[in-house]
């Protein structure tokens, strides 16, 4: 999946300012992430009575890595979040 969409969106983002090409970038990658958690949670051969655990640890491990290694998917939101807060 990301093999098929870099190129077309770096170069789309040419004329962005590199910062904000980079959160562009970071949030493609996190919408990438989470389709193919979903598509797993969905053919996931895991046991009815584990399931919903499973699933959810799942997510709180994507979220997590995603914190840590690419936090500027997040960075939209938590500005978002601070202006409707004040």
């Amino acid at each position: 999946m990301v093999d098929h969409c870099f190129f077309p969106d770096l170069w789309s983002g040419v004329d962005l300012e590199p910062g904000e090409q980079r959160r562009q970038w970071a949030r493609r990658l996190r919408t990438l992430a989470e389709q193919v958690l979903s598509e797993a949670e969905r053919e996931a051969p895991i046991p009815e009575a584990r399931r919903d655990r499973a699933v959810a640890r799942a997510w709180i491990v994507l979220y997590g890595a995603l914190r840590k290694w690419i936090p500027e998917a997040f960075e939209s939101e938590e500005t978002e979040d601070v202006a409707a807060e004040t």
